[in-house]
């Protein structure tokens, strides 16, 4: 296990490489994590395309970052939609579950 010590110098080694070259180093990581969730390069492109570089559920753009790559939360992850940082974390949050985010819907309209 590394130390505190490591730890810091290896975060400002990071945060220095990325201030110099950010574009290397994002595509390596979205890289990384999109293919455990069954998501290849070509296909989050294609996909960005298709929705105009728009948050499926919203419409809004992400603007600071690339959309997240959105997958069904099975034993074998499915690829599913592009969604902007908020969309992606009420899904986690309402348990994706239809059930509840209609209830929520409904909570709103009444309150309007």
């Amino acid at each position: 296990m590394p130390t505190p010590e490591q730890v810091i110098r290896y975060n400002a080694t990071r945060k220095a490489k990325y201030k110099i070259n950010p574009e290397p180093m994002k595509r390596a990581s979205n890289n990384c994590y999109r293919s455990r969730y069954g998501w290849t390069p070509e296909m989050y492109e294609a996909k960005k395309k298709e929705q105009n570089n728009l948050c499926e559920i919203c419409g809004q753009t992400q603007g600071y970052k690339e959309l997240a790559a959105d997958h069904a939360h099975t034993d074998t992850p499915t690829p599913r939609g592009l969604l902007c940082d908020l969309c992606n974390r009420a899904l986690g949050l309402f348990r994706e579950s239809p059930e509840v985010l209609r209830a929520a819907a409904l909570y709103i309209e009444r309150y309007r």
